[in-house]
């Protein structure tokens, strides 16, 4: 008896202590939404994974991983292919990196299956491309 007296004690100890910790709300907090749209791309099976800005340009370029091409977007919002599908041997277009001040665009790029054209094999390419902004050519 004495066993259930203490192990009732303690749950009810530990109970009013875990009620006790409930927080509670004191302030409605405020939503800030200072968030835009800075582009629109209308073609809708691009599948874009990232975005890259020239601030030298300003310009965006994004990534394909459906396509595996590059569009660019500049300032006045003209959309052109920067490199077109599978280009240079691009596979999905994962990441990429303006180096403004060199004019180079780094892309990552690897084989996987949101790719069109994608067949499973042993190997899973994988490379980074060297891009000069000037004139849209590989290094």
């Amino acid at each position: 008896m004495r066993r259930f007296i203490f192990l009732f004690a303690i749950l009810f100890l530990i109970s009013t202590v875990a009620l006790a910790q409930q927080p509670t709300p004191t302030a409605t907090p405020t939503i800030i939404n200072r968030s835009f749209i800075a582009l629109t791309i209308p073609e809708k099976d691009l599948l874009p994974e990232n975005v890259a800005f020239d601030e030298v340009e300003e310009s965006f370029y994004v990534g394909s991983t459906r396509k595996g091409k590059i569009v660019k977007v500049d300032k006045n919002g003209k959309i052109s292919d920067f490199t077109t599908p599978r280009q240079d041997g691009l596979w999905q277009v994962i990441g990429m990196k303006v180096d403004a001040k060199r004019r180079i665009l780094w892309v990552c790029s690897s084989m996987g299956d949101n790719l069109i054209g994608f067949t499973r094999s042993e190997t899973s390419p994988a490379g980074v491309f060297k891009y000069d902004l000037r004139t849209g050519k590989l290094h």
